[in-house]
C-alpha cells in the first residue's frame, strides 16, 4: 500500500484511496502527490471567455503524471473543457462538454497524461453558452 511521504500535504482522500495516482492505485517509490490549485476559488467566464489553468513545469529529472480531473460550474452544458501539454490539446478531453466529475470527486483518466522534464500541463476551461458561467477546477496526479 502506498503511504503518503512526510510533510507532504494531501487530501484525506488521497490519503486514503489512492487509486487516483495511477493504474490500479500503483505509485512509485518517494511519489509526491499533486492536488493543484491549491486555490479553487470559483471564477467568472464570460460569454465566449476562458479560463486556463496551468501546472508549473516539471523539474529537470522528474516525471510527473496527471490522473484525474474535477471541476464545478454554474452551467456544466456551456462549460467545454480540454486538457492540454506545452499548449496543445492532448486526449483525454479534448473540446469536451459538460461535467467532469467533482472538486470533492475527480474523475480518474482512464490512462493518465505523463510529462517529462520541462513540459507543462495546464486545463482550458471555455463558456461556450450566452451567459456568464462560473467554474473552479481541481487536478490530481503525481511527481517522482
Amino acid at each position: 500500500m502506498y503511504r503518503v511521504p512526510t510533510g507532504v500535504a494531501v487530501t484525506m482522500a488521497l490519503a486514503q484511496g489512492g487509486a487516483l495516482f495511477g493504474g490500479g492505485g500503483l505509485v512509485p517509490p518517494n511519489a509526491i502527490p499533486l492536488d493543484e490549485p491549491v486555490d479553487r476559488r470559483l471564477t467568472t467566464i464570460a460569454p465566449g471567455g476562458s479560463l486556463t489553468i496551468t501546472l508549473a513545469a516539471v523539474p529537470v529529472g522528474q516525471v510527473e503524471q496527471i490522473t484525474a480531473l474535477g471541476a464545478t460550474s454554474s452551467d456544466f452544458t456551456a462549460l467545454r473543457t480540454t486538457t492540454r501539454v506545452n499548449g496543445a490539446a492532448v486526449p483525454p478531453l479534448v473540446l469536451v462538454l459538460g461535467a467532469l466529475g467533482t472538486l470533492q470527486v475527480p474523475t480518474p483518466f482512464a490512462a493518465p497524461i505523463v510529462l517529462g522534464p520541462g513540459e507543462v500541463f495546464s486545463v482550458l476551461l471555455e463558456n461556450v453558452g450566452a451567459a456568464n458561467i462560473d467554474v473552479a477546477a481541481r487536478i490530481l496526479g503525481w511527481r517522482v
